[in-house]
């Protein structure tokens, strides 16, 4: 399980996939928002490959081929996420930015759902529910009957975004703006019952709980800091504790952990020279050698 000393100390990095986009003469290295399958043998994430949108690939990290799940020429395809118990991928689509749904796909079967417009899809950790960002709220939906719901969040008010399942699917976290203020709250499902985790002022972004619910995986841009990946203690204080490489200028986004959480993927790199790729740090401090494993 997660120890804050050992994350706090490790610096280790390998790059697991780095598929280089040509956007004429120019080579760009641009791959987002990882994510691991049950097993720990896949990964998806979104690229751009080329001038046109984004599309979602799946690489195995066996044999280090890469495939595109779901090849569209216009749509957007962003965001995705594996679910914990099977072979079905939720994210978001759509002809534009503006009007992206939140569609699931089942790699076993090809078949996918719409599940409406949003963005910023989670899974429950028994694969049962999804949560995701609907306009400046969050909605809920069973992934198998098709039911949904909205939160209510008229006692706070201000825009709510980037949901994030706990670990007994009993609450959320979501990222709460109010004008210029950012900072993470905690709804409990069953009572409604909303409470500040942070007090901050700063953006973070929540991404996920450890399995034992004390931990919150966040990325934060700290002041006078690129956006980094953090810990934060769910019991008593809010304390941000860095994990992964802390220097150079490089951002990190979109951590996630491992499915028997051992290691950190996220994505690291450099928005002027449009290069990011996909890292993975090992929790407990063991690394190997930097691997490229996937070709432009």
């Amino acid at each position: 399980m997660i120890n804050l000393k050992s994350i706090a100390c490790t610096s280790f990095i390998v790059a697991l996939a780095g598929a280089a986009a040509a956007y004429g003469q120019d080579t760009k290295h641009m791959d987002f928002h990882p994510s691991m399958s049950p097993d720990a043998q896949r990964m998806v994430y979104y690229a751009y490959r080329g001038a046109g949108a984004p599309d979602l690939y799946v690489l195995d990290l066996r044999s280090g081929e890469e495939q595109v799940l779901a090849p569209t020429l216009r749509d957007w395809e962003i965001e995705p996420t594996w679910s914990p118990i099977d072979n079905r991928i939720a994210f978001a689509r759509g002809a534009t930015m503006g009007e992206l749904h939140i569609i699931t796909h089942d790699l076993d079967t090809g078949e996918e759902l719409d599940f409406g417009p949003g963005v910023n899809p989670s899974w429950s950790r028994d694969g049962q529910w999804l949560a995701w960002q609907l306009d400046h709220g969050v909605r809920l939906a069973d992934r198998e009957t098709g039911q949904t719901q909205n939160l209510d969040f008229s006692s706070i008010g201000g825009e709510q975004s980037e949901p994030v399942w706990g670990h007994d699917g009993s609450y959320l976290i979501f990222m709460q703006k109010d004008g210029d203020d950012f900072e993470l709250y905690r709804i409990e499902l069953e009572t409604g019952a909303i409470r500040p985790l942070t007090d901050s002022g700063f953006q973070k972004s929540p991404a996920q709980v450890t399995a034992n619910g004390k931990f919150l995986l966040v990325a934060a841009a700290m002041p006078g800091l690129p956006e980094r990946i953090y810990f934060m203690s769910l019991n008593g204080e809010a304390v941000l504790e860095p994990v992964g490489p802390h220097a150079g200028s490089q951002r990190h986004y979109f951590p996630s952990l491992s499915p028997d959480e051992s290691s950190l993927v996220y994505e690291a790199g450099d928005w002027g020279a449009q290069s990011f790729f996909i890292h993975v740090a090992d929790l407990d401090g063991v690394s190997g050698e930097d691997q490229q494993v996937t070709q432009r």
